[in-house]
């Protein structure tokens, strides 16, 4: 009979969901492509990234491949099927079906523990899935999939029942683990897991020769990472920088990212005479970040509902201090002397902390040190373990084969 501590050893891991970098949305969550790569280094790991067919089609169109395979791990792409703005409580059904082709793919991988990584609809198919097969799987949460998503009521009973029998649930904040208490779910079940930043690529230093090329080494910077739309409060920044950019004449505003409020942003800033003081970058590759990182004087986040954003980690990594919105799980991770945080959509007071950040002295060793403790060893570990009491717990139901 084999034991369970060698189950456990060999244990083969397979990750599902939509959040993971593809060639055509390479910018998409590459924490997970981070924390995956780095569970592969000690587990078997398969993720099966799930891609909706609009973004499929599209990359068919372009001739773009699906995308490199991450390090450690064996990737597969799975198009998903559904109709956009018609149904969407019908989006995890859907999603079901098109799970269908992989089937012999996920035999092959056959394994012992399934990941899956969001709530709606993955979650939900993925745990229809796993209850047929007899597979044990845990359900990570990220913060807009509970936020947004379990605002509908049939959404939300959904959620609940895949996480009723998940055997575990891993959540990226204690405020998001509040969240789901108060929904419903069992509170032992929830295990708290932060994300990580690398310390290796994410550090304080100064930018300069080469490095230095195509970047505002000169300029007085607030920096802002990520997507381009109204619920990251994109315009509250560009309406808070129309005062700041009146009491500090040398101050700069940089967005890096895109999003459908892009054009609208462009328009603001020309309206306000601001258009050689706003810029507009685009997309910049996950491993240029530690680069803009460290020639901003304040990094923004002015969110309005959060988990815990990896860009305020990786911006404290490099000894930048933060202005964000006090939401989600960001006051679980950003201390008083790391930066300051305020209420959401209030431009106003946006602008107050713009303002006096730019005046104050930081200790940009002390903020680097902080953000030491969010770790993607760190991370890996309390997976390791919850991989782990999973396998040996001896009510969890496990087959040989998917």
């Amino acid at each position: 009979m084999t034991s369970r501590a060698t189950v456990v050893d060999k244990a083969k891991v397979l990750v599902v969901g939509n959040l993971f970098p593809t060639a055509i949305q390479p910018s998409v969550s590459p924490f997970n492509k981070i924390q995956f790569s780095a569970l592969g280094r000690r587990r078997d790991v398969s993720i099966l990234v799930l891609v909706s067919w609009i973004v499929w089609l599209k990359s068919f169109i372009r001739r773009k491949k699906s995308g490199d395979n991450p390090p450690y791990c064996n990737l597969r792409h799975a198009p998903y099927f559904y109709l956009p703005k018609l149904a969407t409580a019908l989006h995890s059904a859907t999603l079901f079906v098109s799970l269908l082709p992989h089937v012999l793919w996920c035999r092959r991988v056959s394994p012992e523990v399934v990941i899956v990584s969001w709530a709606f609809p993955d979650a939900v198919a993925v745990a229809l899935w796993c209850r047929l097969f007899n597979k044990p799987f845990m359900i990570k949460v990220h913060g807009s999939d509970i936020n947004v998503v379990s605002a509908s009521w049939v959404k939300r009973q959904q959620i609940l029942w895949a996480m009723g029998h998940a055997h575990a649930v891993i959540s990226v904040s204690q405020d998001l683990k509040d969240k789901l208490v108060a929904m419903g779910v069992s509170d032992e079940k929830i295990q708290v897991v932060y994300n990580g930043v690398s310390s290796e690529e994410f550090f304080p230093r100064v930018i300069g020769g080469g490095a230095a090329r195509d970047l505002p080494v000169k300029q007085t910077i607030i920096l802002y990472v990520g997507t381009l739309k109204a619920a990251k409060g994109s315009s509250d920044l560009l309406s808070a920088f129309r005062r700041v950019a009146r009491e500090n004449p040398v101050v700069e505003l940089f967005f890096l990212g895109s999003g459908p409020d892009q054009p609208l942003l462009k328009k603001g800033a020309e309206k306000a005479g601001l258009a050689d003081r706003v810029h507009f970058v685009g997309q910049v590759p996950h491993d240029r970040l530690a680069d803009w990182y460290n020639v901003s004087a304040v990094v923004c986040l002015p969110s309005h509902g959060e988990g815990v954003p990896n860009v305020l980690l990786e911006a404290m990594a490099c000894g930048r201090p933060v202005v964000a919105t006090r939401v989600g799980g960001i006051p679980e991770v950003v201390p008083d002397f790391a930066g300051t945080l305020v209420p959401h959509e209030r431009p106003a007071l946006l602008a107050d902390a713009l303002l006096d950040a730019l005046a104050r002295e930081w200790d940009n060793s002390k903020i680097s040190a902080h953000a030491g403790q969010f770790s993607w060893g760190k991370n890996v570990d309390q997976l390791e373990s919850l991989i782990s009491s999973v396998l040996t717990d001896p009510c969890a139901e496990k087959s040989l084969r998917f």
